[in-house]
């Protein structure tokens, strides 16, 4: 952490005396859209934001490396450029994370905890990301035990426009993509489509041992979504989206294991329909239904020459979420708004295994009801409540809740903030069928997995010019499911109790319009009970740091993270045995800059590690070492 503060302070002072200016988009007012309601930033608690803006400044091309730059969230990744990225919330499993795109979610049910790999998306035509913590189960169901991170997409506005976007560098990367969209009071539209392709690195590490070497693992990326709003008259409202996305990787077999002829072919697609309709002044409902899907495809060929597939050929996973939703919004005035509802959702899993001679189908299905409230007082006091029912077709009935009150003091605009709950986190179509006994038998009698917890904190601006915050946090698992081995074939059990707790602390200073300085550092404890130790790859203390300096038609942003030591572990195919080590700590600091030729025309260019800091989220997954880009964005 020493390191850390050092680094940041270093460049904060070489940068920090430039004079500019440009205004910080203000939050208070924004709608946290996750929460279907009408709640705000400033009336929420535990939230997190980040905008257009501040991905646009910081030059991310994925929304994992933005992910990183939000206090409570750990980002693992087993290399860049399409390597499996996971995201923790305070030390939950990424299982326990709902993710949506439009309020879709786009879960995979074929996967064996139902997550959501964030590798390979990239930040096109986003809005903004919202980032809510705690058990939030009463809105979305499983999953939610952690919190939730909705990526919302830009809607059309004003006249017909087309923007252009050209982006190229290291690892001989090229990415391409365009944008039309406009909007008025009836009718709005914006679509997105787009293509990024890179040579790549070798994301396995080449141990010392190995005698040949490594073969570079590449990505190419085909991609298109829309988002579609019509307004036929004042009572009634039509919204509409899609996403859609193919991507073929390169990969390796494992830790510090090359594979030349490994690849990955996934499809990704989601889409959503949402009918609005205003009853009385009071009350209006809505009508929603949407549907994800993802299919991986893997082929494994012939390494040695034998004539014979590798281990693990030819596996075949598709997973699907239909989901529909009756929802009813009772408003009083400003002060009160009530949400009743009813859902229905449905999940697929289709398995092809290369040791199953056919395909493996199941499904689940589960209706829920929910109710929240949201009340504001005199714009000091406000307080959302709300719970759930569900109805599993497997394990019966799951109740859960949430309280979140925030308080904010006039003159001092103090804010006291917190938010307790339940959440539950259904078992996988995996963890309970398992894969036909190959591996892994049937289950039935597996619980749902429960998180309670509970958050408190403070935000406090001083001067105008510097907001401070800082929460405490703590999350008591129960009934955690884990693979159980000492039968053959194992199964998946309860067996695993797990608690985290922490702190969150961040803070904004705006001495100038012209800059902008952040950071955040997170402590966490992510405690497996039945060992008493720290939970693999959670860090104990990570955090960032941001500069941002506008200078007319230049801007220049300096980005650094700090993650802490970690425990990991790998298999070791030559001893059959699973070997632990430990991960150390690093600094990585990253610049980006824009400069706008014309109001139309803006290039950029951002370098990336500039330290060139040797690194690994995973044991025995390289990370980028230094690297550059360049792009040009063009708005007609």
């Amino acid at each position: 952490m020493f390191k850390f503060k050092i680094f940041f302070l270093t460049a904060v002072l070489a940068i920090g005396t430039a004079v500019f200016a440009q205004e910080e988009t203000p939050l208070e007012d924004v709608v946290i859209s996750a929460y279907k309601s009408t709640i705000t930033y400033g009336q929420s608690s535990s939230v997190s934001i980040i905008t257009s803006k501040d991905i646009e400044q910081g030059g991310y091309r994925f929304v994992s490396d933005v992910l990183q730059t939000v206090s409570g969230l750990t980002l693992v990744q087993n290399g860049t450029l399409g390597g499996t990225a996971s995201v923790f919330i305070r030390g939950a499993k990424t299982g326990n994370t709902v993710v949506l795109i439009d309020g879709v979610k786009v879960l995979d049910p074929s996967t064996i905890e139902r997550t959501f790999d964030f590798g390979t998306l990239t930040t096109d035509s986003i809005e903004r990301i919202e980032i809510i913590k705690g058990p939030q189960s009463v809105l979305y169901g499983s999953d939610a035990t952690g919190g939730i991170i909705n990526i919302v997409t830009k809607r059309g506005q004003s006249k017909p426009q087309v923007t252009v976007n050209l982006y190229g560098g290291s690892y001989y990367t090229t990415q391409l993509s365009a944008n039309i969209s406009a909007g008025d009071s009836s009718f709005n539209y914006s679509i997105t489509a787009g293509q990024l392709s890179a040579e790549g690195y070798s994301r396995a590490t080449k141990p010392s041992t190995a005698n040949t070497p490594y073969d570079k693992d590449g990505m190419y990326q085909r991609y298109a979504l829309g988002k579609f709003g019509y307004t036929p008259f004042t009572a009634l409202s039509i919204d509409a989206g899609f996403t859609a996305k193919e991507t073929d990787l390169d990969l390796d077999d494992a830790a510090l294991t090359d594979d030349a002829n490994s690849y990955e072919n996934r499809k990704e697609v989601s889409g959503y329909i949402q009918l609005e309709h205003t009853i009385a002044s009071f009350w209006k409902h809505s009508l929603s239904a949407s549907v994800s899907r993802t299919i991986r495809s893997y082929d494994d060929f012939d390494d040695d020459g034998a004539g014979f597939a590798d281990f693990g050929a030819n596996n075949r996973y598709t997973g699907t979420i239909a989901h529909t939703e009756w929802l009813h919004t009772f408003t009083l005035k400003d002060s009160n708004t009530l949400n009743i509802g009813i859902s229905f959702e449905k999940e697929f899993s289709n398995v092809q295994d290369y040791l199953t001679p056919s395909k493996t189908t199941n499904d689940t299905d589960v209706i829920g009801f929910f109710a929240q409230d949201h009340l504001s007082i005199g714009k000091m006091f406000y307080l959302t409540a709300g719970v759930r029912a569900d109805k599993n077709a497997i394990f019966g009935w799951q109740q859960s809740y949430t309280v979140s009150p925030a308080v904010v003091f006039p003159v001092v605009k103090t804010k006291l903030k917190g938010n307790w709950g339940k959440g539950y986190k259904a078992p996988s179509l995996y963890q309970i069928y398992g894969d036909g006994g190959v591996y892994t038998d049937e289950n039935k009698d597996l619980k749902p997995e429960e998180n309670t917890g509970y958050d408190v904190g403070i935000e406090q601006p001083l001067f105008d010019i510097l907001t401070v915050g800082v929460t405490y946090f703590e999350n008591n698992y129960h009934n955690m499911i884990d693979y159980d081995s000492s039968t053959w074939p194992g199964k998946y059990i309860n067996i695993g109790r797990v608690t985290t707790k922490g702190f969150e602390g961040s803070f904004t200073l705006q001495p100038f319009k012209a800059l902008t300085l952040e950071g955040g550092y997170t402590y966490t404890q992510a405690i497996d009970e039945s060992t008493d130790t720290q939970l693999l790859r959670r860090p104990k203390h990570q955090g960032y740091g941001t500069v941002n300096i506008y200078i007319g038609k230049f801007s220049i942003s300096y980005t650094g993270t700090y993650v802490g030591k970690r425990n990991d572990s790998y298999y070791d195919a030559a001893t059959f045995s699973t070997v632990d080590v430990t991960l150390k700590g690093y600094v990585k600091s990253d610049i980006a800059a824009h400069y706008a030729l014309t109001p139309q025309v803006t290039i950029q260019a951002k370098a990336e590690n500039i330290t060139n800091k040797q690194y690994q989220h995973v044991y025995g997954y390289n990370m980028p070492q230094r690297s550059f880009y360049v792009g040009l964005k063009a708005t007609l």
